[in-house]
């Protein structure tokens, strides 16, 4: 038995020795690139990913290897519910990774639940709803605005000012009111304080 080990620690030092028939023989130690992952001679992915790596499919992520969800798939599948929306996930398969929150300025649409309806914040006002609201103007939605001349950016005698149409009138020069408090007067605004 000692005999053995004396051979084994040899071995590992790449000595050679001759048997009792004189027959020079080469022990051959582990070594790296030999198919063996032996973590006793520190061998790992990264220091010998020729023996340490596996291959695809062998069920072990392995990234210092270069394996991840584009490369292996098999070993390496998205993980839901890390916040991230990996590829291979969608609305459909992790909504807690790919939809987010209603308010985070992102409109998801219809695989998250997010619509005007559900998630103004995210996806404008409804245009259609009959009421000419914010970000809305008989341009953009005109089933909601085309009977209101307020919120078409431009202030007339038909929006009563400031007062009643703040979003075009409020402070502006040629509403027909001289805002004394927005330093109009006959030099900077002469459609609106006449000299008198």
């Amino acid at each position: 038995m000692l005999a053995l080990v004396a051979l084994v620690a040899l071995a590992a030092l790449g000595i050679m020795f001759f048997n009792d028939q004189n027959a020079m023989l080469t022990l051959i130690a582990p070594y790296c690139g030999d198919g063996k992952c032996i973590s006793a001679m520190n061998e790992n992915e990264y220091t010998c990913p020729k023996d340490c790596c596996g291959t695809c499919g062998d069920g072990k992520c392995i990234t210092g290897c270069g394996e991840n969800i584009k490369t292996c798939l098999k070993d390496c599948p998205p993980i839901c519910g890390n916040n991230i929306c990996e590829p291979y996930e969608n609305p459909n398969n992790c909504k807690q990774d790919c939809c987010g929150t209603c308010g985070d300025g992102k409109c998801k649409g219809y695989n998250c639940g997010e619509n005007p309806q559900t998630c103004p914040a995210d996806c404008g006002t409804v245009c259609g709803n009959g009421i000419c609201e914010k970000g809305e103007n008989p341009q953009i939605c005109a089933a909601d605005c085309k009977w209101q001349k307020c919120g078409d950016g431009i202030c007339t005698s038909g929006d009563g000012g400031p007062e009643k149409c703040p979003q075009d009138c409020l402070n502006v020069c040629g509403d027909g009111i001289c805002q004394n408090n927005s330093h109009e007067n006959s030099r900077t605004c002469p459609q609106d304080c006449p000299r008198g």
